[in-house]
């Protein structure tokens, strides 16, 4: 396992860091990929295996990638990872910056780790009246930056897309059964279905991978019923 997640990693780290010709915001990487990946899987299955099944474990597998992709940003994303190390080592340096931080944070003996876990999972507001205010400003400006997704959609690493992922549920149910389908399409649909529900609880970078991942596998065999 440990192996796997190594692997990973390692994966991410070359994605990203290819990604950042275009943006180092996350959700345009997982975008781009995940548009890759359903390219890629259309080929594979069309021209090498003859089917036209879609969102099984190939996809299963590329968004549980995903998932601890983005888990993993503050040790694998360049410019978040030196964010967090920088206003760390400022932080343990200063004994007025120091005292600051752990009034709001209340953390024991706050050491690099503990202070850049903290910061990443905490959010501006708390952090307003805390000197030196404009070093935590320019912080969560440079994370909000790389984790934002597109405008009011929340960031890639919160878990908060419960509900569009309950109506994405409903309408992909809606379209798959008008359709003619046999009993192994149901139990695919319910492990579909499952599946959606529990990345939900994940978090947002792993839920829009499999909404872009999805809604495009469901157009490319719309496309092809069409033409037959």
């Amino acid at each position: 396992m440990e192996l796997l997640k190594k692997a990973n990693d390692t994966l991410w780290i070359y994605i990203l860091n290819l990604c950042n010709i275009v943006s180092d915001n996350v959700a345009y990487s997982i975008m781009m990929t995940t548009i890759l990946f359903v390219g890629i899987m259309y080929i594979i299955r069309r021209k090498i295996f003859k089917s036209n099944s879609i969102f099984f474990l190939p996809e299963f597998t590329y968004i549980l990638s995903v998932s601890y992709m983005v888990e993993r940003l503050p040790l694998i994303h360049t410019r978040i990872h030196k964010a967090l190390s920088t206003i760390a080592g400022i932080l343990l340096q200063s004994e007025d910056y120091m005292h600051g931080f752990v009034t709001v944070s209340k953390l024991d003996n706050p050491n690099s780790k503990k202070i850049a876990q903290y910061l990443y999972y905490s959010h501006a507001d708390i952090f307003t009246n805390t000197y030196p205010n404009e070093l935590y400003e320019h912080l969560f400006e440079t994370l909000n930056d790389i984790r934002r997704i597109f405008f009011i959609f929340g960031n890639v690493h919160e878990a908060t897309w419960i509900y569009p992922v309950l109506g994405f549920v409903i309408l992909i149910c809606i379209i798959q059964l008008c359709q003619k389908n046999t009993y192994k399409d149901f139990i695919i649909l319910s492990l579909q279905v499952l599946f959606l529900i529990y990345i939900s609880t994940v978090n947002n970078g792993a839920v829009l991978a499999a909404i872009i991942l999805y809604s495009m596998q469901l157009l490319i065999l719309g496309m092809q019923q069409n033409s037959t």
